[in-house]
C-alpha cells in the first residue's frame, strides 16, 4: 500500500490550508486496523498496533466491543474446549456439543451436549465421559431407516459415533410386566357392527389394553386396527377378545409384549421427540443405562434394568452408538478415522497419518464396498499424493463439491459417469488437485469453513485466504489472501488449536495460544483491532454468536454487555479497549508543526473515563502528552435529567452505573470536547484513546489536531 496520498484511503489536509484554529478532523472510519506498512506511511483514521477490543460499527463509528457472559455454569477447571459441533434435528431444533476437559491426567475429557431446562437454566450435560482424546470431528448424515438426522464424529480411532441429539425429562416408570407393544393391524376375526373409530379393550388376559378401528367393511367387520392404550398383564397370542364399540365378536392378535416403561413428559411423543424407534437401543438417565426394545406414544417398552428408581424430571437421552471399523463393510479395520464428511448422504473418512480417503455408500455410513465397474452411490477409495487434513463441502445444493486438503494441495472429488463398448456403465471417483502452491493446505479442520460460495481457511503459510470461484474470474477457482493488511500479527501468531468461522458478513479467526480473535469485515474488506477473548471455538445459539473457551472448561455468549466473563453473582471483567491511530505528518514529512489543542467527539456512559495520548514522533524520541475526560463532566458532556448528578436527582431515580441511554439511537450522551495546551513542536503525531472498565462505554466519532506549520526550522547538515 502506498502512503497517505494513495487514492484508495484519500488524502490529509495540507498545511497551507490550515485556517487559525481549524482542526483537521479524521472521522467516518472505515479503514479498519492494518499492520503491514510503516505506521507513518498510513493514512489518518487506520488504527495500528496497540489496538484492542474496539470495532468498527456500521455508522463509521469505532467502539467498544462488548464483553461476554457464560453459557452454562461457572467452571475452575482449566482445560479447553478443543472440538465442538452445531447440528439440526430433523424437526430443526438445535443441538449442540462440545469436547474439552482433558488435564494433564490424559483420561478425563468429556463430549458435553447444551441441554436448556424448562426455566431457561442452561448447563452442559456428559455424553462421553473418560475421553483420552477430544480432538473430534464431526458431520451431519440422514438416517433413513429411523427418519433422523444424526451426528457423526470421528476421533482418530477407528470407529464412527453416533448420536441423534433427542433430550426428554422423565414424567414417571414402571416394571409392570405385560405392557402391549405391538398388535397385528389385522384383526383375528373381524366380527361385524363396527365403525370405523371405535375403541376396543382387549379382555384377554390384562387390563386396560386398547386398539382403535381404522377401516371396515360393508357388515362391519374390522380390517384394521391400531393400538391406542398399552395395558399391562397380557400375553402375545392371536384371538385376544375385545369389548367395546359398536359391534360385536372382534378378536385382535397381539404380537408383542414387554415388562417395564419409561414414560416422557409433554405432549410430544419419542418417536417426533427424535428419539431411535428401532429395537435394542439404550437410554442414558443420570449416568445409567437402560436398554428398550420398543416405543409408543410417550412410552418407552421393555425396560432393562429396573428403571422406577430415577427421578421424576430427570433428563433422558439415547447413548452414543459406536460403530468399529471391523464391524462395517469395505474399509480397513484399523483404519485411524480422524476426519469425516458427508456429500449426498454419502460418507468421506479420512485418517490424519494416511493419504487415504474412503466413500460410503449413499445412505450408509457403515459400507464402503463397491461393485466392479463402480456404480453411482456406492463406496469406493481414493489415494492421494498427501496425508489429509481436511474436507469442507463448497458448491450450490444440486450440485456441491467435495474439497480436500492436504498440507500443500487442494483437491476436488470427482464423479464421471461411463460407458464402455459392451455397454456396460459405472461411475469413477476422482480428484483433481487445485492450482496451488507449498503450504497452501488448510492447517486443520477446524481451519476451514464454507461462507456462502466460497471457502474459508488458515494455510500453513500462514495466510487466511478465500477459496472459491471470485468475481472477474469466470468458473476458475481461486485462492485469495485476505490477511494482507495484518501480516507482520499473522506470522506472529501460534495457530495450535486455532479456528475460523463465518457469521453474518464477518469471517472471526480464534487464535487461542495468542488469546485473541481477529474479525474480517466483509462490508468495509477490512480487519478490525485484535480483540483479546479466550476463545476456541465459535456456536450459534438462536442466531446470536457465541464461544467455547481456551481458558477453562465454559462457554460463552458474545458480544453482550460491556463486562468479559459475566455470570450470576458477578458482574464480570473489565475491558481494555484501545484506539491507536496512524501517525499523521499533516502532509510534509520534514517540516515542524505546531498545536495547541485537539477536538474529540463522540458519545459515553457517564460511569466512563475516557484517557487521550498524544504521541509525539516515534521509538527513540517518542514524547506523549496524556489528558482524560470523566463521562459525567457536564460541561463537555450533554447529560439528560436522568443521568444528573447526584445532587439534583434522587438515588431512587438513576443508575449509579450510569448506562442508561436514553439517546434516540440509543447511544450514550453526546461530547464535545477540546482541550487545550503548551505547544511543542514536532514532525509527526498520533492519537490513542483508551478505556478501561467494567460496564464502561465509549463510542470515537471524530477527532483532529489544530495542527499548523511551525515557525521553527528543524535542525539542517550543513556544510
Amino acid at each position: 500500500m502506498a502512503g497517505s496520498s494513495d487514492a484508495s484511503f484519500g488524502t490529509a489536509r495540507k498545511l497551507s490550508s490550515a485556517k487559525a484554529r481549524e482542526f483537521a478532523i479524521v472521522d467516518n472510519f472505515k479503514y479498519g486496523y492494518r499492520n503491514r506498512e510503516d505506521v507513518t506511511n498510513l493514512p489518518p483514521g487506520v488504527l495500528i498496533v496497540g489496538s484492542q477490543n474496539v470495532l468498527t460499527n456500521v455508522s463509521e463509528r469505532v467502539q467498544i466491543r462488548q464483553g461476554y457472559s457464560l453459557d452454562g455454569l461457572v467452571s475452575m477447571l482449566a482445560a479447553p474446549v478443543l472440538a465442538s459441533f452445531d447440528f439440526l434435528t430433523r424437526g430443526n431444533g438445535e443441538v449442540h456439543l462440545r469436547a474439552g476437559g482433558l488435564t494433564s491426567a490424559g483420561n478425563d475429557g468429556k463430549m458435553q451436549y447444551r441441554y436448556v431446562a424448562g426455566d431457561g437454566t442452561v448447563t452442559w450435560r456428559d455424553l462421553l465421559t473418560g475421553l483420552s482424546s477430544v480432538a473430534f470431528n464431526f458431520t451431519t448424515f440422514w438416517r433413513t431407516d429411523e427418519s433422523l438426522r444424526v451426528a457423526l464424529f470421528v476421533n482418530g480411532q477407528s470407529e464412527i459415533q453416533e448420536w441423534n441429539g433427542a433430550t426428554a425429562t422423565l414424567a414417571s416408570s414402571d416394571n409392570i410386566a405385560g405392557h402391549v407393544a405391538t398388535v397385528d393391524a389385522t384383526p383375528t376375526n373381524g366380527g361385524t357392527g363396527y365403525a370405523v373409530g371405535n375403541i376396543l379393550t382387549i379382555t384377554t388376559g390384562g387390563t386396560n389394553g386398547k386398539v382403535q378401528v381404522l377401516t371396515v367393511d360393508g357388515s362391519g367387520a374390522v380390517l384394521t386396527v391400531a393400538l391406542t392404550q398399552i395395558g399391562s398383564g397380557y400375553s402375545t397370542g392371536t384371538g385376544k377378545a375385545t369389548s367395546g364399540g359398536s359391534g360385536t365378536s372382534a378378536t385382535i392378535h397381539i404380537t408383542a409384549v414387554a415388562t417395564g416403561q419409561i414414560v416422557i413428559s409433554g405432549t410430544t411423543g419419542v418417536a417426533d421427540s427424535g428419539f431411535y424407534v428401532s429395537s435394542d437401543q439404550n437410554l442414558i438417565i443420570n449416568g445409567n443405562t437402560y436398554a428398550y426394545t420398543n416405543v409408543f406414544g410417550n412410552s418407552f417398552l421393555g425396560i432393562s434394568p429396573d428403571a422406577t428408581g430415577e427421578a421424576v424430571d430427570s433428563v433422558i437421552i439415547n447413548a452414543v452408538i459406536t460403530t468399529p471399523n471391523a464391524a462395517m463393510s469395505g474399509i480397513t479395520a484399523t483404519f485411524q478415522n480422524g476426519l469425516i464428511a458427508t456429500m449426498n448422504n454419502q460418507v468421506f473418512l479420512g485418517a490424519l497419518n494416511s493419504s487415504v480417503m474412503w466413500l460410503s455408500k449413499v445412505n450408509d455410513y457403515t459400507d464402503y464396498t463397491s461393485s466392479t465397474p463402480r456404480q453411482v452411490g456406492e463406496g469406493g477409495s481414493l489415494v492421494l499424493d498427501e496425508n489429509l487434513v481436511a474436507f469442507v463441502v463448497q458448491g450450490n445444493p444440486t450440485s456441491p463439491t467435495m474439497y480436500i486438503s492436504g498440507t500443500d494441495v487442494w483437491y476436488t472429488v470427482t464423479f464421471t459417469d461411463f460407458t464402455n463398448v459392451d455397454s456396460s456403465s459405472g461411475q469413477t471417483l476422482g480428484a483433481v488437485a487445485i492450482k496451488t502452491g507449498k503450504q497452501q493446505g488448510a492447517q486443520s479442520q477446524a481451519m476451514v469453513s464454507s461462507m456462502k460460495n466460497n471457502t474459508i481457511l488458515v494455510s500453513g503459510e500462514p495466510t487466511i485466504d478465500q477459496i472459491g470461484v471470485m468475481e472477474n474470474y469466470f468458473t476458475q477457482i481461486q485462492t485469495k489472501n485476505i490477511s494482507d493488511p495484518i501480516k507482520l500479527d499473522v506470522d506472529s501468531y501460534d495457530f495450535t488449536d486455532a479456528s475460523i468461522f463465518y457469521f453474518k458478513y464477518f469471517i472471526y479467526v480464534a487464535v487461542p495460544k495468542n488469546g485473541v480473535v481477529r474479525v474480517y469485515n466483509l462490508v468495509t474488506n477490512s480487519w478490525e483491532a485484535p480483540q483479546t477473548l479466550p476463545i476456541s471455538r465459535f456456536y450459534i445459539v438462536d442466531g446470536d454468536l457465541y464461544g467455547h473457551s481456551y481458558s477453562t472448561f465454559e462457554s460463552y455468549k458474545l458480544f453482550t454487555g460491556y463486562a468479559d466473563r459475566v455470570y450470576p453473582g458477578f458482574s464480570g471483567f473489565p475491558i481494555a479497549a484501545n484506539w491507536v491511530f496512524s501517525y499523521e505528518n499533516y502532509g510534509s514529512r520534514f517540516t515542524y508543526k505546531k498545536a495547541n489543542a485537539f477536538y474529540v467527539e463522540g458519545y459515553i456512559n457517564p460511569n466512563t473515563t475516557l484517557t487521550v495520548t498524544l504521541n509525539y514522533e516515534l521509538d527513540g524520541c517518542k514524547t506523549s502528552r496524556t489528558m482524560t475526560l470523566s463521562g459525567n463532566n457536564q460541561q463537555f458532556v450533554c447529560l439528560s435529567a436522568a443521568e444528573g448528578s447526584l445532587g439534583k436527582t434522587s438515588l431512587g431515580k438513576i443508575k449509579l452505573g450510569g448506562d442508561m441511554t436514553p439517546s434516540i439511537q440509543g447511544l450514550p450522551p453526546k461530547f464535545r470536547w477540546i482541550p487545550t495546551f503548551t505547544n511543542k513542536d514536532f514532525f509527526e503525531v498520533n492519537f490513542e484513546f483508551s478505556v478501561l472498565g467494567v460496564n464502561e462505554r465509549m463510542e470515537l466519532l471524530a477527532f483532529g489536531l489544530n495542527a499548523a506549520g511551525s515557525s521553527q526550522e528543524p535542525v539542517q547538515n550543513k556544510d
